[in-house]
């Protein structure tokens, strides 16, 4: 081989790896998903104190679950396709933790983006249908569409209306009990999130 085009070539590989470890964040983010994720915990954001309405029709904030965790889930409950895989595995993390956390420690709200279509009756079902007690797991909307729409920028999720629903992205989300946005896991892996909730949360 040419010594021109050999030293050429390996110039060029290490110019190429140079630039996917300064664009991939140190080789973390090969997807824009993994991107995502990385971009929005850098900066730890702090989650806006929107006002949900839950299955009971009641209003709360986020604000009275300071000094708490809060595990969140983004969904809408006409989805078919992967809603229901997220909420059945935020139905496992929920039900394989230590109630002592879920009393004291640790708080769930499965939100959905879709106020106009969510009501409380709707969502009530929801709850139902995935055994959420109501009370250290709640099912709730944001009415408010500005709010809305804040809460889901902080969190990078990304919703996009199609025909009869919405393509998003989908994760849990923790929220520490300063009111911010701390981690945000694989929803395929909820063995991996009660591990580490149970190391994190005590």
């Amino acid at each position: 081989m040419d010594k021109k085009y050999f030293f050429m070539t390996i110039g060029l590989t290490i110019l190429g790896t140079a630039i996917l470890f300064f664009y991939s964040d140190h080789f973390r983010a090969f997807t824009a998903e993994q991107a995502r994720k990385i971009n929005v915990l850098q900066e730890s954001p702090i989650v806006p104190n929107v006002t949900f309405e839950d299955s009971k029709g009641e209003s709360f904030t986020l604000s009275e679950y300071q000094g708490k965790y809060v595990l969140a889930t983004f969904f809408y409950a006409t989805c078919g396709d992967v809603c229901p895989v997220v909420e059945m595995n935020f139905n496992k993390i929920y039900s394989s933790l230590p109630k002592r956390i879920l009393r004291d420690k640790l708080h769930f709200i499965s939100i959905s983006f879709d106020p106009k279509r969510d009501t409380p009756e709707m969502l009530e079902h929801h709850r139902e249908l995935y055994e959420a007690d109501g009370v250290n797991w709640r099912i709730a909307t944001v009415p408010d569409q500005k709010e809305l729409k804040l809460l889901l920028k902080m969190a990078g999720v990304i919703v996009i209306p199609i025909e009869n629903g919405f393509e998003h992205n989908a994760a849990f989300y923790l929220i520490d009990p300063k009111g911010r946005l701390i981690q945000i896991y694989d929803y395929n892996s909820p063995d991996k999130v009660v591990e580490e909730l149970n190391l994190r949360v005590k």
